[in-house]
């Protein structure tokens, strides 16, 4: 994310987990996290306002983000539309069938 004063910066968006992209454990994985990263990807760019709250900063020192799409909560929309779960930190379930 780029930040003003700061220039580019890492974050993780918090209130989801999404199937991993750079490290599955299976070929399904593989493909739900292309899924995930498009639908993503598509929520943000039909938005017409994105919103940026920073929660903190995880143990890699990436900054912690709240992310809202017109308002409601992105978290939200990517659980509802199964492309993500529910996830306050802790151990992660695999994706893997």
């Amino acid at each position: 994310m780029w930040c003003p004063g700061r220039g580019n910066s890492t974050a993780r968006l918090t209130g989801f987990d999404t199937p991993e992209l750079f490290s599955p454990a299976c070929a399904s994985e593989l493909a739900a996290a292309v899924r995930a990263k498009w639908a993503l990807r598509l929520m943000l760019l039909g938005a017409g306002e994105v919103r940026l709250v920073r929660e903190g900063t995880d143990r890699y020192g990436r900054a912690l983000v709240a992310a809202f799409v017109d308002g409601a909560p992105l978290a939200r929309g990517m659980i509802a539309a199964g492309h993500a779960r529910a996830y306050a930190g802790g151990p992660r379930e695999g994706w893997c069938a």
